[in-house]
């Protein structure tokens, strides 16, 4: 057996101390570079015995040692593959799955270029092994552990720096440094000619995964990179073909990057010059299709601007297909406003770039004759409008005069096409300079709005407030003995800039994170809702609701005769997080909602976080409506987080001194007790003031009632906030129902918990609407078309199982519907009677085939069923 052999097999045993596992890696590292089957060998040793057993209470030296043997491919696609394992298998402990992400870490941070110089040195036919490794199989291994880590995290003392926080950065720093490594390689030719086609689809890969931030390093490299895509990859059809390709997706890339990078005219027009000469650098036949096709649902009217104007001459031929598929009754139907509402801006760029004779030819079509005319017939005033936008757009176009002349569509119209018409008068003068000028102009265009944008955040971010502080006598003489312990004593925070800081202290770093967190605890809800509608509450939002989404029940204060169980202090726990996520929405709405919303969409939430941000939600929106749920967290005493009076003799004085009451002399008026005297003979003489009380108001009575409840309804709110928010959620809704094919969100085996409580929140808002919102009748419409999208998808989904929870969720929609709503249903009878009816069949038919149930929701259904059924008898 060699010497290598016998130290393998000395770590597979695990027969060594500490001194002599250093010993057995320095011997292994002797023998570098291993062949790939001791690599392997090695590897798997390492994962399954050593780590485990060793890694969390080893020295660092024998950590590294560790890292570097691992830093090979084999050793970190072993490394990747055992994290995939250890982290789906809920028998395995936390700290093995720990020890790899520290090793994985340490590897991005510190070898990632060697790894990359390895790819493009080595030879042979594995290119697109690596292409996988270098780009999904890394990417997915770590937003897996990002999520693990959510439901997993390590202790406030564990002696490794694992947490989501700097996984998060490991992905977009990892993300950053192989597009700087490539580019690098690629300035200095240091890259072999059968690397091209592999290269070019990694940077692909990260620039379609993080636009705006891969956007950023090429344009820094902007000459060196848009060089290499004009390669054509070999002289062969196959190469060419794949060359065009990834010109393509490269393009598509940018598109993506343009999008969040222009944001107003001026940043319209500097793209739109880089835009121009990117296409006549590339030459592609069929580019201006391509880009034609990516506008179509694209919501940034400018980018689209920026984009079509580059394109050349608009085919009359593409603008008909538009139009053709925009007045569709379907379309109109299944369509979110908001992306209608891009579609009908971006058919009004298309007819910017046509001439006369071709407007004229569209304008006696079929096509547009059958969209004005569908879109007309719309029961609802906003899809008409846009109708009558692009009808009235035309005729103006060949008439110089409108074609409908009323103020308040005028109003709405525009509305709409004002910022279209500034926009062609802002690129009627853009001025196309060379690449170079270009690039430079971009660059230092960036610099100004990264400086402006750091201008606008605060400078200090430490705590406004000194939080420590010793209580003791003066002349305590123990203040001098250094052996004896000060006792701490954590003030309570004033700014919101200090709850954050409370909330997010790190025990492990900080010995009064305790006390803060508990102060945190206590007062955290209460001052959040007095800072309502404070600069100070906007600010902060965003980061408030992040600490609370992220914070775990460290410091959790409770009483301590309590004597509570850990399913019982966990229940306490999320009560006060919710309770403090609604202080959060109803103090902020807008800010909040739109933050959450956004983050929603964005976020690699778990299933659980996502279902209590919708309860948040729809909690709020209650509680803004007007309705009291007495199970939220500090909405009635406030006084604690409050300033503080006077000290008591003092405020009392103070309070009497509007009484005259101040050590029993008062400021006194002669001048006008005098007067006051006069008055009230004079009233007297004529026989006003004289008499018994006959009545006494009512309005005394109830001014000493104690009001503690005010159910008013607020439909200020009712109308301007909560109808956006339905309105949103719904076309969030349809976006979803339209990529998985009407089956709600796909997460796997949470689907229905998700689905059917994303169901419950828009019936609980919508209800709250109820009866007096303006935009009822829209909503109820909306409403109706979900819950017959809900009864289709039941009816899909229980050939296998049937899914109780979504049936639930239905139940209850409808019973929304139902319940004081009954002037509105004669409003729909006219404007809706077939979705009315298609709802009471589709759900009689779900009901039908429901399985026995809880009696609760059976009665309810039966009950529901029945009135629904007593609303249709009419149609």
């Amino acid at each position: 057996m060699s010497s290598l052999e016998s130290v393998l097999d000395q770590l597979k045993r695990l027969d060594f101390s500490t001194l002599e596992l250093q010993t057995a890696l320095n011997t292994v590292s002797a023998y570098s570079p291993l062949s790939d089957s001791d690599n392997l060998h090695l590897s798997l040793i390492l994962l399954e015995r050593v780590i485990p057993q060793a890694y969390i209470l080893a020295s660092n030296d024998i950590r590294k040692a560790i890292i570097e043997l691992l830093a090979t491919p084999i050793g970190i696609n072993q490394l990747l593959r055992s994290i995939k394992e250890a982290a789906s298998d809920e028998t395995t402990k936390s700290e093995k799955v720990y020890s790899y992400v520290d090793i994985l870490s340490h590897i991005l941070e510190h070898k990632l270029e060697f790894v990359i110089d390895l790819f493009l040195n080595c030879k042979g036919t594995h290119n697109n092994n690596w292409r996988v490794f270098l780009t999904m199989k890394l990417t997915d291994v770590l937003g897996q552990v990002h999520l693990w880590l959510f439901d997993h995290p390590p202790n406030s003392d564990f002696v490794l720096n694992v947490n989501r926080m700097r996984v998060r950065q490991l992905m977009e720093f990892y993300t950053g440094n192989c597009v700087k490594c490539l580019a690098a390689r690629i300035e200095q030719c240091n890259l072999r000619s059968d690397k091209t086609d592999t290269v070019q689809q990694i940077l692909i890969f990260f620039l379609e995964k993080e636009p705006e931030a891969v956007f950023n390093m090429i344009i820094e490299n902007w000459k060196i990179l848009n060089s290499f895509f004009k390669q054509e990859n070999g002289n062969s059809l196959k190469g060419k073909s794949k060359a065009i390709e990834n010109k393509k997706r490269f393009m598509m890339g940018l598109f993506k990057a343009f999008n969040l990078k222009i944001t107003d005219y001026t940043s319209g027009k500097l793209y739109s010059s880089l835009i121009n000469n990117m296409l006549k650098t590339f030459d592609l036949v069929d580019a201006s299709e391509l880009i034609l096709k990516s506008c179509e649902a694209n919501t940034n009217y400018i980018a689209s601007y920026a984009w079509i104007h580059n394109t050349g001459r608009v085919k009359k031929e593409h603008v008909l297909r538009i139009l053709s598929n925009f007045g569709n009754q379907e379309y109109m139907s299944c369509t979110s406003y908001n992306l209608q509402i891009a579609t009908a801006q971006y058919i009004v760029i298309l007819l910017l770039h046509l001439c006369d004779e071709d407007i004229h030819k569209v304008s006696t079509s079929k096509q547009f004759l059958d969209t004005v005319s569908n879109r007309l017939e719309s029961k609802l005033v906003k899809l008409r409008d846009l109708g009558m936008f692009i009808a009235d757009f035309i005729y103006t176009k060949l008439n110089d005069k409108e074609m409908f002349n009323i103020p308040d569509y005028s109003k709405r119209k525009a509305l709409f096409m004002s910022p279209l018409m500034e926009l062609q008068k802002e690129f009627a003068d853009v001025e196309f300079k060379s690449i170079d000028d270009v690039v430079c102009t971009i660059r230092s265009y960036r610099s100004i709005t990264l400086v402006q944008s750091e201008e606008t955040q605060l400078v200090d971010e430490k705590p406004l407030m000194v939080d420590i502080r010793c209580d003791s006598d003066a002349s305590d003489s123990d203040l001098d003995d250094p052996s004896v312990e000060r006792k701490v004593h954590v003030t309570k925070p004033v700014f919101l800039k200090d709850l954050l800081h409370y909330l997010l202290s790190d025990p492990q770093k900080d010995k009064t994170a305790f006390e803060k967190r508990g102060i945190a605890f206590s007062i955290g809800i209460e001052m959040v809702r007095i800072k309502k509608g404070m600069p100070e509450l906007t600010f902060y939002i965003t980061r408030l609701i992040d600490a609370a989404l992220d914070m775990d029940s460290t410091g959790f204060p409770l009483r301590s005769n309590n004597k509570l169980t850990d399913n019982e202090v966990d229940s306490a726990f999320n009560s006060w997080k919710l309770s403090f996520m609604i202080a959060l929405c109803t103090s902020d709405f807008e800010n909040a909602i739109d933050y959450l919303l956004k983050m929603f969409l964005k976020q690699d939430w778990s299933i659980s976080t996502r279902i209590k941000v919708l309860t948040c939600i729809g909690l709020s929106c209650r509680e803004l409506s007007g309705k009291h749920d007495d199970f939220i967290w500090g909405k009635g005493d406030l006084q604690k987080v409050k300033p503080k009076n006077l000290r008591g003799p003092g405020h009392e004085a103070f309070l009497r001194l509007d009484s005259k009451e101040l050590n029993g002399r008062g400021i006194v008026d002669v001048a006008l007790e005098e007067r006051e005297k006069k008055m009230i003979d004079a009233l007297e003489a004529v026989g006003i003031g004289e008499g018994k009380v006959v009545r006494r108001s009512r309005k005394l009575e109830l001014d000493k009632q104690d009001n503690t409840k005010n159910n008013t309804v607020h439909t200020t709110f009712i109308n301007k906030k909560l109808s956006k928010l339905y309105f949103s959620m719904v076309a969030l809704w349809e976006d979803v129902n339209i990529l998985t094919h009407g089956t709600g969100f796909n997460v796997g085996s949470m689907s229905e918990h998700l689905n059917s409580h994303y169901v419950n929140m828009l019936s609980m808002i919508y209800s709250c609407a109820v009866p007096s919102c303006t935009v009822l009748v829209d909503m109820s419409i909306e409403q109706i078309k979900i819950l017959i999208g809900v009864s289709k998808s039941i009816q899909t989904i229980s050939c296998t199982e049937f899914p109780s929870l979504l049936y639930e969720a239905l139940v209850n929609g409808v019973k929304s519907l139902l319940m004081g709503n009954d002037r509105m249903f004669s409003v729909l009878k006219s404007n809706a009677p077939v979705e009315i009816n298609t709802l009471f069949e589709s759900f009689a038919q779900v009901s039908a085939m429901a399985p026995s149930m809880e009696e609760h929701t059976k009665m309810l259904s039966v009950s529901v069923l029945e009135h629904l059924r007593q609303y249709c008898l009419g149609y």
